[in-house]
């Protein structure tokens, strides 16, 4: 079946949504705020647009084997302890404008993403243990340069912090200025 949310609230639930198997979930001109999850989808597809997730105590959204499709500009995820994690989805293009600020952990958190690819999104003020980006595992990502992560009174903790078998293309686009430390940092 079809999920479609318009105009709705999630506050103070373990899980704003929780959709496992088929189920495809839309959720247009929302807001996921102080729950444990926002969303969590472990199938199916997820299409967001005009939605805000902020302050969820352990993810904004976490996506497992789906790559949520981004229909405007207006996707935010502010101060979750991780705003957005995907696991597990080969050839992930998020080029699909998103803002991610304040995070406690990290602004997006990849893992297992084969060939990823990170575009078109701003990340500032993530000043957790790593940051505004994490990529777990997954071999070669690229970071596009239409990326803004950080900037003067905006800065991340790190740009980028990368695990073990993860390693940014030699094309990837990362900040040498504007954030607290520059350095690439390894998980």
């Amino acid at each position: 079946g079809a999920i479609g949310l318009d105009h709705v609230t999630m506050q103070n639930c373990t899980y704003g949504t929780y959709v496992t198997g088929t189920g495809a979930v839309t959720a247009v001109d929302c807001l996921f705020s102080t729950n444990t999850y926002g969303m969590r989808q472990s199938g199916g597809s997820l299409a967001l647009g005009s939605t805000t997730f902020s302050a969820n105590t352990t993810d904004g959204v976490r996506c497992e084997g789906v790559a949520p499709v981004i229909t405007d500009a207006s996707v935010a995820f502010d101060g979750n302890d991780t705003g957005l994690r995907i696991e597990d989805v080969a050839d992930l293009m998020l080029d699909s404008a998103m803002t991610f600020t304040g995070h406690e952990v990290v602004g997006l958190h990849l893992i297992d993403c084969e060939n990823a690819t990170i575009d078109n999104q701003t990340f500032t003020g993530n000043q957790g243990t790593h940051g505004a980006i994490l990529v777990d595992d997954g071999g070669e990502f690229e970071l596009g340069s239409g990326n803004t992560i950080g900037g003067a009174g905006l800065e991340n903790t790190h740009p980028l912090a990368i695990g073990a078998g993860a390693y940014a293309s030699a094309t990837s686009t990362i900040p040498s200025t504007g954030n607290l430390d520059a350095s690439i940092r390894v998980a």
